[in-house]
């Protein structure tokens, strides 16, 4: 039977309480969001029905547009089909000469059609040649991995000379090829120019000699009425001078007469020209009109549709925005829950295993005090049941109920007592060996052993957590320049603050959220004094500065940025801090930021560890995918429990024997050639080494992790 204290009753009510809340929470929110939803499918059933009754009254005056335009085509319809009687003439003859035309241009696209085929055909030889490379080149590196199976030392040391030259001579490739490309496409252009041009001068070639060819005809026709005329004129003087000459006078008169009806027909036969021309004229105008207000009919429905669509992706656009903000914040929460309720199912393990050792101990102890009572007849073995005694009532009995880890410090400095104290006699010595061989019945021979070398090597908690750097303050390195390039920078504007916070003035700041923002200074954040959770992601920050005011900030999150110098002095409430994704070289300017839990560096350009010694709470810390080459001044904070050392160059593994809270280390992805010393970590619930050069498990061996949950040594030697 497990009996169950007051204290984990109470425990299990709190836990039941706040599971009722986080579920109303969520179900309140997941009404709101279903109200929200509904009004925008209300809003969006409105947009639609607005949208379609200005197309029906669009489509009305298109149609009696399209009434208008039909009667007035059939009256110019009739009109033309007079005029196409006296113009098919004409085409007849001008459809002969543009025959000629297009057999020739047909014999010039012939021409171009076999040029594109041959290149084409070119191209095709060429990609197949790429792809034979190609396959001979695949072929060239798995023979090359075979080879480096049996000589991997000497093949890496050619491998890297020979890619370097790989990479020199693909380099040289392509420029080659880009400049071959480059070189094809302006002969192309040159020769498509080339052609336009030919094209061009030909057409007006052409109609030169249209022109010219309908100047000499016209030329022609006057000349040969002129000859008739003359001829006529020849032929009545000389039957007006064999008449009498008493016709002379009527001739005369009549000779006039045809002048005057000539020249009256002349006139006549100009004002039908001209009459035609203008006609012409004014149904070009007429059909150019007509095609203006369809382009600009066609116009304004396109323009209208765009601004329907844009309406609607901006609409979208917002929609998706908010869900996002909702959908991150969501899961901050809940990451916040899950980690408070996997740090209470921790704490509930870790109380349930002291439990258990305290009262294997106990029994064990019972079975001692038998043991010894029976063969106690002198005053030695009086002593040393005494001092056993007093590590039972003093160690094991009275337990502090509100923190476990105070028991579990308590139950090995009692076995280091008991092992001392046993050592005051000899005979005694021998008796108290056999007795602890009898408890310890339950583990195997090689776990005891272990367990038992831990004890002795161990150093609690106790004496780590009384160590001088509590009590010293923060001493770091002096920090990097300000960026030049962070002094040009724009002041942040004021109503951008207010309008992301929803406030009036920047002291009634509490939570600000930009994204996707150009660089820009943040001093003017210095003026809300009530600012308590900050996100700047994809901004475009150089330099964290001017925050110095906001002592009330606790979450700051400003990854994704091109940050390179942080000045955080004197915050003391900052909890969360995630500067990932950045420019930085060097932990700096976290001085008297002594309640940090969570700090996140990962994805930056760190070298070396330091400024880390006035991070007195730290729980988290994630320096992964960064330029680390050792791993000294990580004792400054032994409070972490989980650490992120991933993708960066340690060899070794230095400075980790005080972090003996230490729950989850992650080293993949580095140099290491062997397991680094974890005597000190019995906590340990998660191991990962993946992708490393490590040879041998010996140490790991013979190390005393009981509570390892995950270990992961793949790709290694």
């Amino acid at each position: 039977m497990v009996l169950v204290t007051k204290e984990q009753l109470e425990f299990k009510e709190l836990l039941a309480g706040q599971k009722d809340r986080i579920v109303e929470q969520s179900k309140k929110q997941e009404d709101q969001l279903n109200q929200l939803i509904e009004r925008e499918r209300h809003e969006e059933e409105i947009f639609e029905q607005e949208i379609e009754t200005k197309k029906q009254e669009q489509k009305l005056q298109f149609e009696r547009e399209e009434s208008r335009l039909l009667t007035e085509r059939k009256g110019r319809q009739e009109e033309e089909e007079k005029q196409q009687k006296i113009i098919e003439q004409e085409l007849e003859v001008e459809m002969k000469t543009q025959q000629k035309k297009i057999e020739e241009l047909e014999e010039i696209s012939k021409r171009e059609k076999e040029e594109w085929e041959k290149r084409v055909k070119e191209e095709q030889t060429k990609q197949e040649e790429k792809k034979e490379m190609a396959a001979v080149k695949i072929q060239s590196v798995y023979k090359g991995y075979c080879t480096r199976k049996q000589h991997k030392t000497e093949v890496d040391k050619r491998w890297k000379k020979a890619q370097g030259k790989r990479r020199e001579e693909r380099i040289k490739e392509i420029e080659k090829e880009q400049k071959k490309l480059e070189e094809d496409e302006e002969r192309q252009k040159i020769q498509d120019e080339e052609k336009r041009v030919k094209e061009e001068k030909r057409k007006e070639e052409e109609r030169i000699k249209k022109e010219e060819e309908e100047k000499r005809k016209q030329e022609e026709a006057e000349r040969k009425q002129r000859e008739k005329e003359e001829k006529i004129k020849k032929e009545e003087e000389k039957r007006i001078k064999a008449e009498e000459e008493k016709l002379r006078k009527e001739e005369e008169k009549r000779k006039k007469e045809e002048e005057k009806k000539r020249k009256e027909e002349e006139k006549r036969q100009k004002q039908e020209e001209e009459r035609q021309r203008k006609e012409e004229e004014k149904q070009k105008k007429k059909e150019e009109e007509e095609r203006k207000k369809r382009e600009e009919i066609e116009r304004k429905q396109k323009e209208e549709e765009e601004k329907v669509r844009k309406q609607e992706e901006e609409k979208q656009k917002k929609l998706e925005k908010e869900k996002q903000e909702k959908e991150e914040k969501k899961k901050l929460k809940e990451d916040q829950q899950r980690e408070e309720m996997e740090r209470i199912r921790q704490e509930e393990l870790k109380k349930q295993e002291v439990e258990k050792q305290e009262a294997e101990l106990k029994k064990q102890e019972e079975k001692l005090k038998q043991f010894l009572n029976e063969e106690s007849d002198d005053t030695n073995d009086n002593k040393v049941i005494k001092s056993t005694d007093f590590i039972t009532n003093g160690s094991i009995s009275h337990r502090d109920k509100n923190s476990p880890r105070k028991s579990v410090r308590r139950v090995k400095d009692g076995l280091v007592r008991d092992s001392t104290s046993a050592s005051l006699n000899g005979d005694t010595d021998e008796r108290l060996k056999n007795g602890l061989s009898s408890m310890m019945e339950g583990l195997p021979s090689h776990l005891e052993s272990k367990r038992l070398g831990w004890i002795k090597s161990c150093t609690p908690w106790s004496k780590v957590s009384n160590e001088p750097w509590k009590l010293k303050a923060s001493t770091s390195k002096r920090p990097p320049r300000r960026p030049s390039s962070a002094k040009k920078l724009h002041m942040l504007e004021e109503s951008i603050i207010t309008t992301a916070a929803k406030v009036a003035s920047l002291r009634q700041v509490t939570t600000v959220e930009l994204k996707d923002l150009p660089g820009s200074n943040m001093s003017t954040l210095g003026q809300c004094t009530g600012l308590q959770y900050l996100k700047m992601v994809n901004c475009n920050l150089i330099a964290v500065e001017g925050l110095q005011n906001c002592k009330q900030l606790q979450y700051l999150d400003l990854k994704n940025n091109k940050i390179e110098y942080i000045d955080l002095k004197s915050l003391g409430s900052i909890k969360f801090i995630d500067l990932s994704n950045n420019s930085l070289s060097g932990i700096h300017g976290m001085d008297g930021c002594t309640d940090v839990r969570w700090l996140d560096l990962s994805d930056n350009k760190i070298t070396r560890l330091g400024g880390l010694n006035g991070l007195r709470r730290l729980h988290t810390l994630k320096l992964g995918k960064n330029q680390l080459i050792n791993t000294s001044g990580l004792g400054d904070t032994p409070t972490i429990q989980y650490l992120d050392l991933s993708h960066n160059h340690l060899q070794e593994v230095q400075d980790i024997n005080k972090l003996c809270l230490l729950q989850h280390l992650n080293l993949s992805a580095n140099n290491l050639l062997q397991i680094p010393d974890l005597q000190n970590h019995v906590l340990l619930h998660d191991l990962i080494l993946e992708d490393n050069n490590i040879t041998s498990l010996d140490d790991l061996n013979q190390s005393w992790l009981p509570l390892v949950q995950k270990l992961n040594i793949s790709q290694n030697r």
